[in-house]
């Protein structure tokens, strides 16, 4: 998604509120694609990377409070799938869809 390659690039150069501004549309994206529209698995499963994507991005930045949100937002919308789980420090996001995990 390009919002979410705008925002990588603008936390980069420092530029927090513009990079939050660009995970914030992409996501406005993801309730787009949701309204009025059957669950589509594929649509769903990436969300939930992306959401843990975000995460991460946030976390490499040392946007933690940022990145937590992402977390919570992640896991309020998860269904039933154990994608992202919280744990105190840190949060776990699965590699893949067998449930390999890695902790971030």
């Amino acid at each position: 998604m390009l919002h979410t390659d705008a925002a990588i690039a603008l936390l980069t150069a420092g530029a927090t509120s513009g990079g939050v501004i660009q995970i914030s549309a992409a996501s406005r994206v993801f309730e787009a694609m949701k309204s009025g529209r059957r669950a589509d698995p594929r649509a769903q499963l990436f969300e939930r990377r992306w959401l843990a994507f975000t995460a991460s991005v946030y976390t490499s930045h040392g946007l933690l409070g940022y990145a937590d949100r992402a977390i919570r937002d992640a896991l309020t919308r998860r269904t039933g799938r154990a994608d992202i789980t919280a744990r105190p420090g840190y949060f776990v996001a699965a590699a893949s869809p067998s449930g390999s995990s890695r902790p971030r």
